[in-house]
């Protein structure tokens, strides 16, 4: 091994405690691959992330620079395959992988090199010569693979350069990791506050078994009009509730004068306002307390178009065909969809968004969102997504 220079061990130390202090997953890739252009004098880089689990030639997100955007997608599955670089990692299955650096001309000769495929459409129609491969594991699983790459009239990389990124591969390996981890942390708080804002949607009414009202909440009062007014209390339902849900409940009543086996007698139905301007989808079930009292739960979840009914729409100036154009794009479809949804031509569609934007002062769909629906949580919403 060479003696490395106190330059060198200080461009190690550097380039470690860099990338050991950022959290992005992207910032983390982009600032490894400027760092070790520097360090390394290669004027262009790849880095490539594989995901969890998946075989080594597979790779979903990709980093360039200094190379054409075509680049990534052209080094596709097949050109995996036929790299003498990843075919060194597949030749041996199962086994347990290791961080690993590797110079291009230790793996095959320059005069082999030409006279490959990989070589003639990977390579040479970039400009690329040179190359210095570092596989990132941890754990025994490869996680990424980088690049570093240098044209032909340039040197080759040297035994030093091999022992100084050999030095670095863990640490890049392991910050990494702990990106990675703290992306899908993120992604977990992001889908607990999406389920936070729909169960904040979600009415509840309580009735015994004599189908009296114990509990009706705000949600649920905006449906059924119960006379519980949002408060605990034993009161009468209200006989605004819809015809279907009435029957179910009744049935439930039967049931429990029976006493049937009803906890596992639960049903879901699809309502609709007095108006019938909004629908929800309704769930039912019965619960037995601790006191044998047996309690009804109608837990009402409204459908994405509810969150803005046709009233409303009509009372902000909108024509009927606006309106509906509107609560499509609530429901999350796309110009084209809803084109073929309501038979017009999408032209006609862009039209009269252009005129929705213009009478209500907004400029994109998540800006009309947000004010048809009196909600700032688009995030729930699939056309935005």
């Amino acid at each position: 091994m060479p003696l490395l220079s106190q330059a060198d061990i200080d461009q190690v130390i550097r380039l470690n405690r860099v990338v050991s202090e950022i959290d992005s997953v992207d910032d983390l890739r982009s600032e490894t691959l400027r760092q070790m252009e520097d360090i390394f004098r290669a004027p262009c880089s790849m880095f490539l992330l594989r995901p969890q689990g998946s075989p080594i030639a597979t790779f979903d997100r990709y980093m360039v620079r200094g190379l054409p955007e075509v680049f990534p997608r052209s080094y596709s599955y097949r050109a995996l395959i036929i790299d003498p670089f990843a075919r060194t990692l597949m030749s041996q299955p199962g086994m347990e992988l290791v961080p690993e650096v590797r110079i291009g001309s230790d793996i095959v000769s320059y005069h082999d090199l030409m006279e490959t495929s990989f070589y003639r459409e990977y390579m040479h129609p970039f400009d690329i010569y040179h190359m210095l491969r570092m596989e990132l594991v941890i754990h025994g699983n490869s996680i990424a693979t980088l690049g570093l790459f240098r044209p032909k009239r340039d040197p080759d990389f040297t035994v030093t350069d091999n022992v100084k990124a050999m030095l670095s591969v863990s640490a890049i390996a392991n910050a990494l990791g702990r990106a990675i981890q703290q992306e899908k942390y993120q992604e977990s708080f992001s889908l607990l506050e999406q389920s936070a804002s729909v169960i904040s949607r979600v009415g509840l009414l309580i009735l015994d078994e004599h189908l009296a009202v114990l509990y009706c909440d705000a949600n649920a009062h905006e449906w059924f009009a119960a006379d519980a007014d949002g408060a605990t209390g034993r009161r009468h339902a209200s006989p605004a509730l819809p015809p279907e849900l009435s029957a179910l409940l009744t049935e439930y009543h039967h049931r429990l004068r029976k006493d049937a086996d009803v906890e596992k007698f639960e049903h879901t139905l699809s309502i609709s306002n007095r108006q019938r301007t909004a629908s929800a989808q309704v769930h039912v079930r019965a619960h037995k307390t601790i006191y044998g009292r047996w309690r009804i739960l109608v837990y009402v979840l409204p459908d994405e178009r509810s969150l803005c009914p046709l009233n409303r729409l009509l009372n902000l100036g909108l024509s009927k065909r606006e309106a509906e154009i509107v609560q499509l794009v609530v429901e999350g479809l796309r110009n084209y969809e809803i084109a073929d949804k309501i038979s017009i031509s999408l032209n006609t569609v862009q039209s009269h968004l252009n005129k929705i934007f213009r009478k209500l002062g907004v400029s994109s769909r998540p800006e009309l969102i947000v004010k048809v629906t009196k909600t700032t949580d688009v995030s729930i919403l699939r056309g935005l997504q």
